[in-house]
């Protein structure tokens, strides 16, 4: 009887076990899928600032384009006089 009962106690703390294990597993899944949604939320973010930093950096070279042109509409004018 002493066996039964032993087997009864492991078994016992076997289930136990198992389910702290299965309720981690599943703790541990929501975070995976949290975490996976905030870098796909990361990525988009991250997607649209490099498109935000060439279009800033597009619209820099056109400006020192501009203020060459300007400077060396200055230069001729400078000369000519």
């Amino acid at each position: 009887m002493e066996f039964l009962d032993q087997l009864e106690t492991r078994l016992v703390d076997l289930l136990s076990r198992f389910d702290r294990v299965k309720n981690e597993r599943n703790r541990l899944r929501a975070e995976v899928e949290a975490l996976t949604a905030r870098i796909a939320g990361l990525e988009e973010r991250n997607r649209n600032l490099d498109a935000a930093l060439a279009r800033e950096e597009n619209r820099r070279g056109e400006a020192l384009k501009h203020i060459d042109a300007l400077l060396h509409k200055i230069h001729e004018y400078d000369s000519v006089e």
